[in-house]
Order: C-alpha cells, then sequence, then structure tokens
C-alpha cells in the first residue's frame, strides 16, 4: 500500500476516534447531569404511560385510597370540578380529585404526626418539603415519600389516565388519622375524647398504635444500594 495513502488513513481513523471519545466525554457529562438532578430534585409530575381503555362519558374514573375506593362517571364531572366527594373528614376533603382534558388529577396534602408539611401534590404535579422527610423515590407515574420516622406517608401510583392508588397516611391536622395500604382504610382519632377512649380500649397510647398501623404500609420502591427509581416489585402497585 502507498505510504502516503497509510498516513492519510491512520490519520482519519485518529480524528475519528478522536470525535468518539469527545462524544463520549459528552454524553457521559450529559447523563451524569441528568442523574444528579432527578437524584437531588424535590419536585415533579405525575403521568401515566398508560391510557384508558374506554373514553366515552359513562365509563368509570377511579380513585382508590388503600381499601376505599371511588368511582364516578366521567359525565360527573364539569371543568374539571369532581361533582360529588371521595373522602370526607371533619368537613374537609384531604383528597381532591378532578378530570381534565382526559386525564385524571389529584390535590392532597401529606403532613406528619408533628402536624408539619412533608408533600404536597396539585393537580399531579408533588413537591416535598426539603426539611421534612426521610428518603423519597419515584418514576414518571409514582411517587413514594418516607418521613423521618420512616413511615412511608405517600405511596402515590397512576394507573392509567383514568384511575390513580393511593396507599400513605393522611393526617387531619387536630382530628387524627386515616392509615391506607393494600385493600384497607383504618382510622386512628386523637382528639382528646377519642383519644382517652381508644387509648383505655386498646391498653396502649396513641403513639403506639400509630407506629403500629403505619409499619403495615407496603413500600412500593426499592431503597437498597442505587435504588432511584427501582420499584420493589415492578409487576405489583398500589391498586394492582
Amino acid at each position: 500500500m502507498d505510504e502516503k495513502l497509510i498516513i492519510k488513513t491512520c490519520s482519519i481513523a485518529m480524528v475519528a476516534a478522536g470525535i468518539l471519545l469527545v462524544v463520549a466525554g459528552a454524553l457521559k457529562e450529559y447523563y451524569k447531569d441528568k442523574l444528579e438532578k432527578k437524584q437531588s430534585a424535590l419536585s415533579g409530575n405525575l403521568t401515566s404511560q398508560k391510557k384508558s381503555i374506554k373514553s366515552d362519558e359513562n365509563y368509570l374514573i377511579t380513585l382508590k385510597l388503600g381499601g376505599l375506593r371511588c368511582s364516578f362517571k366521567k359525565s360527573q364531572f364539569v371543568n374539571g370540578v369532581l361533582a360529588g366527594s371521595c373522602l370526607s373528614i371533619e368537613n374537609s376533603e384531604p383528597v381532591k380529585i378532578k378530570y381534565t382534558n382526559g386525564k385524571l388529577l389529584i390535590s392532597t396534602k401529606i403532613f406528619d404526626r408533628d402536624q408539619k408539611i412533608v408533600c404536597e401534590i396539585q393537580d399531579n404535579e408533588w413537591t416535598i418539603n426539603p426539611n421534612n422527610f426521610y428518603k423519597r423515590n419515584y418514576i414518571d407515574e409514582a411517587i413514594e415519600i418516607i418521613d423521618q420516622y420512616d413511615n412511608v406517608v405517600l405511596s402515590a401510583r397512576v394507573i392509567n389516565n383514568n384511575e390513580i392508588s393511593i396507599n400513605g397516611i393522611i393526617h387531619t391536622v387536630g382530628y387524627g388519622y386515616l392509615f391506607m395500604y393494600d385493600n384497607t382504610s383504618e382510622s386512628l382519632e386523637y382528639f382528646p375524647t377519642a383519644k382517652a377512649i381508644i387509648e383505655k380500649k386498646s391498653g396502649k397510647t396513641i403513639d403506639e398504635l400509630y407506629r403500629e398501623s403505619a409499619q403495615k404500609i407496603p413500600r412500593l420502591f426499592s431503597y437498597k444500594g442505587d435504588y432511584l427509581g427501582k420499584l420493589e416489585n415492578p409487576d405489583k402497585g398500589p391498586g394492582l
């Protein structure tokens, strides 16, 4: 082979190799930066890659809160406002739902035992209090938050555009707690009259009863090793 041709070929190969190294380095930095942003994210949006099976006005919109399942016809929603209540505690609705532009949206505020806010979801957009959580994990269609007592206070998953499932603890400040897990929803009131009766009947304090119920809530995500985005059981989530 001609010596000049060999040198030219080697030069082209070296340039190509250099370009590949630069591109590889840039891609590595891009994905590293993307991962770091995801790892540090304290806000996001619940979305679903799965479309609902049916879309007619009589098809049901479903919100599952542990063992409480609320279903409504699409026709009951007007301009994104719910016609009826799913869950009411002490004249308040701790979880509100809308159906807008073909999607089911939830709004709720999650408080810890100390009555401090842990997380807020507004129309599927979630925001975490950076000063009041222990761990959190998420993917596009699910978010889970572990509080500073190592309890799952929120585990929300969008099943499809017509169904959302929630596990966790709803704290109605000044009144009591609603624990939601699997197919169970159980309440624990702590206002003075109820607290005295419950503690006397059970022989346990409200704090002990709280811990017992909170420990029953399963974790949707794994928290071992590099755990971001890893489901504990990918084939099974709340409501599935």
